[in-house]
């Protein structure tokens, strides 16, 4: 399907020059040939000239304050003396006003650009150069020209923004990131009549800059698939699984961090769990319900007669749709399991599971909310070959490992009313 492609020659003039990691000067990564690489493997779709828009949208994202610093920053750089004295024409930030300086006392203003290079700059590898600001807002232009193509009826659209922008939060800029042109477009796709937008980020680095501008929105709903910061990845303080938003935004948020490493089918997999979870609501809050009795029921029916049916499929049902019943089918089916064991024993213990299925993490997370209590989910998705492994070590006299588990909590626990329709579907099947 031929995809406009948006982009700016304008885009090309942000030159980073170098970076500064661990107080090293390094070359800088993120190059103009960029843009190039781009349109040259994207020759077959159309290149459509991005439009000049105004500072709306983007002021509604980013604190005018942060705008208006890194438009002039780089001008009043060049005005003071650091190129004559060291040699710099890039603004580089030295000093930041974080808790550990500020302590509860409210800042005052640098009165020296140097000082306020890190008032809207968390770290030293963000340089800001001659073309900057005119290349990260030439960005902005991309995604907001981008958004006109899809509200005036185009199924999709590419923007080609850079620099990037996921790592700038509405109050500043780092990671190699100036201004956020998802964020902005997410924004003005609300302002185009969409009731809720999704935004999915692919990446090695997580997305700390859009995940904290709609941390407590639920109009947005934010999902992160990158290589999981708890193993001394960029942005390091963000990006775990458990970051879910608060307020409004409580669940709107979805981190899948992986391991370094991990193969390609893992990271598909990820990319397939957070584009239904951009779906927004289960499949049997809207109607729609599996019911896996492929070989009858069992606990606590014990009927061979029932079997496996659909129900509420219509013209608009997806392939999404379709997979995230059958998901949810199990997870009420297991629900219904633990439900009969917790009325026999008495009482409840710990729920652990493991399983090729536990690697989806929209089925544990449908699974936890479905049992209304924690579960504890198996880092190795198949715990027979583990315990035969343990078997092994055991037999050679050697300290068998021990199986490891994450905990995953309920978000949205389902009502009464859930389980009810989900039974009924269920008595129907046995008819």
């Amino acid at each position: 399907m031929p995809i406009p492609v948006v982009w700016s020659p304008e885009t090309r003039r942000h030159q980073p020059m170098r970076e500064v990691w661990v107080g090293v000067p390094t070359d800088g990564t993120e190059l103009p040939e960029r843009v190039d690489r781009i349109l040259s493997a994207l020759t077959d779709h159309e290149h459509v000239d991005a439009t000049p828009h105004d500072d709306e949208v983007l002021r509604r994202v980013h604190a005018p304050a942060f705008v208006d610093h890194l438009r002039t920053v780089h001008a009043e750089w060049m005005d003071g003396p650091y190129h004559e004295l060291v040699g710099q024409d890039r603004v580089v930030p030295y000093v930041f006003p974080t808790p550990a300086m500020t302590q509860g006392m409210p800042p005052t203003r640098a009165a020296a650009t140097h000082g306020r290079a890190g008032q809207f700059g968390y770290d030293t590898m963000t340089l800001v150069g001659p073309g900057t600001w005119e290349a990260a807002r030439a960005a902005v232009d991309c995604a907001l020209t981008a958004v006109d193509l899809v509200a005036a009826g185009a199924p999709t659209a590419y923007a080609l923004c850079r620099p990037p922008g996921h790592h700038a939060t509405r109050d500043g800029y780092g990671g190699s990131c100036y201004l956020n042109n998802a964020g902005i477009a997410a924004e003005a796709l609300r302002g185009a009549g969409h009731d809720t937008v999704a935004v999915i980020d692919l990446d090695a680095h997580h997305g700390n800059g859009t995940q904290a501008i709609f941390w407590e929105r639920g109009d947005v709903r934010y999902g992160s698939l990158h290589v999981d910061p708890g193993a001394g990845w960029f942005p390091h303080y963000f990006g775990h699984a458990h970051e879910t938003g608060v307020g409004a935004g409580a669940g709107a948020t979805r981190n899948l961090p992986l391991a370094e490493g991990t193969g390609d089918a893992a990271w598909l997999e990820a990319v397939r769990t957070l584009t239904e979870d951009a779906a927004g609501a289960s499949a049997i809050s809207r109607g729609l319900i599996f019911v896996p009795a492929q070989a009858g029921l069992g606990c606590p029916y014990w009927d061979r007669t029932a079997r496996a049916a659909w129900f509420g499929i219509d013209l608009a049902t997806t392939q999404a749709d379709l997979r995230r019943a059958v998901l949810e089918g199990i997870a009420l089916r297991a629900a219904q399991l633990a439900r009969a064991f917790a009325t026999a024993m008495g009482g409840r213990g710990r729920i652990c599971v493991d399983g090729g299925l536990t690697r989806n993490a929209y089925f544990t997370r449908f699974l936890a909310d479905a049992l209304g209590r924690p579960i504890e989910v198996a880092t190795n998705a198949d715990l027979t070959a583990f315990g035969v492994a343990r078997l092994c070590a055991v037999g050679l006299g050697r300290t068998p490992p021990s199986p490891s588990f994450r905990v995953v909590e309920p978000e949205k626990p389902l009502s009464e009313e859930t389980h009810a329709r989900f039974a009924q579907a269920v008595e129907r099947t046995r008819a």
